[in-house]
Order: C-alpha cells, then structure tokens, then sequence
C-alpha cells in the first residue's frame, strides 16, 4: 500500500509537470485531457490497492473463515484481480475487447459478491464484521474497476472527435 501511495504522489507530480509544459504534452503525443485521465487512473489504482489492504487485514490467518465462504471469497478475488488487470490494459491500450471482458466479469463479480451476501447470515457472530469488510471491499473493487475499464471509452470517444475535428 506505501509503495502504490508513492507511485501516486509521482505520478501525480509528473502530469501537473505535463500539463504544464505544452512543448512536452506535443513531443510525446499526449493530451492535457489524457493527462487528466492519467491522474483519475492512478487515484482508482491506489484506491483499489487500500480496498486490497482491507481484505488482506480481514482474512489473514487470525481471522478462521470457514472453508466454504473462504472459497467463495478466493473466487470473488480472483474475478475481481482479472478484471481490474483487463480494465487497466484497456486503458493503456485502448482495445475494446478488453472492455468487454471488464464487462463480463463486472457482471460474474457482482453475482458472485450477491451470493457472499447471502453466506453472511449463517457466519458465526464474531466473524461476520470480517467478511462484510471483505465483501464491501471487493465490491468497490470490482466498481472501481468498472471506472477504470470507462476511462477507455472517454479516451476513444477524444481520439474520434480529434479526427473528425
């Protein structure tokens, strides 16, 4: 989490440093308005890693998640890993394919955190605070994600108005 938070702070720098020398935004082909969306992707990206820091601190080995909703939850987490990573790549890569994977998963994702919710009522009393923080942190992961596969569109959206203007 401290590394992803520096990564965001000098990320941060370097696009208002962009932003603010145009000669530079023109040599590497980049927009005032990419920059932006630079900047809202590494404020995602640092958000989903303290939403990562949560489920980590809920489900280390002092925390005995029964074995069922543990698999339910390592299932969650991996849809919800797969997703992020196809949301990212589609970003930096503008392909749409990769949206439409963050789409599909978007939708699993949220199936399966719907049955996580179902599984919260028959937990033991001094569990539940755990996995509600684990399933209320991947679900904003997983919406998280979803915002990050959106920043592709509004990209290719600028590129087809550029062309056409």
């Amino acid at each position: 989490d401290e590394e992803v938070d520096r990564w965001y702070f000098l990320l941060v720098r370097l696009v208002r440093a962009a932003i603010a020398d145009t000669y530079l935004l023109e040599k590497i082909k980049v927009s005032a308005v990419d920059c932006l969306d630079f900047r809202l992707l590494a404020s995602y990206i640092e958000t989903f890693a303290d939403y990562a820091v949560t489920v980590a601190e809920n489900t280390q080995d002092k925390v005995p998640i029964p074995r069922e909703e543990q698999g339910l939850l390592d299932k969650i987490g991996a849809s919800v890993n797969s997703m992020y990573t196809d949301a990212v790549g589609a970003v930096l890569s503008r392909d749409m394919k990769l949206v439409a994977s963050t789409g599909r998963k978007f939708q699993e994702s949220k199936k399966l955190l719907s049955e996580a919710e179902m599984e919260i009522a028959k937990l033991p009393r001094a569990l539940v605070n755990h996995v509600v923080a684990v399933v209320i942190a991947l679900n904003r992961m997983c919406e998280i994600s979803g915002d990050i596969s959106d920043l592709t569109l509004t990209k290719l959206e600028q590129a087809q108005e550029w062309k056409s203007g």
